[in-house]
């Protein structure tokens, strides 16, 4: 079986502090494979992305609400 060991510890955003969670991953046949030490604060993570990712498609979606056209220039010299 060929493993890779990769460790990842995630930043946190200008307003939180960073938060390092200890991971192992290595491919397993078709599969990831990922190995936490702390569970909670992946699980947390876990759950601020999914909150995150939600709120970013709601402005997507207000967004594309509009109807925007953009007209791009350039002068050559």
């Amino acid at each position: 079986m060929n493993e890779e060991n990769k460790t990842a510890r995630p930043k946190g955003t200008d307003s939180e502090p960073e938060k390092k969670v200890e991971m192992d991953m290595y491919k397993k046949g078709n599969r990831l494979m990922i190995s936490v030490e702390n569970l909670s604060e992946f699980k947390e993570l876990l759950e601020r992305a999914s909150r995150e990712t939600k709120e970013l498609n709601k402005t997507i979606n207000q967004l594309s609400q509009f109807d925007l056209s953009i007209l791009f220039s350039a002068q050559s010299d």
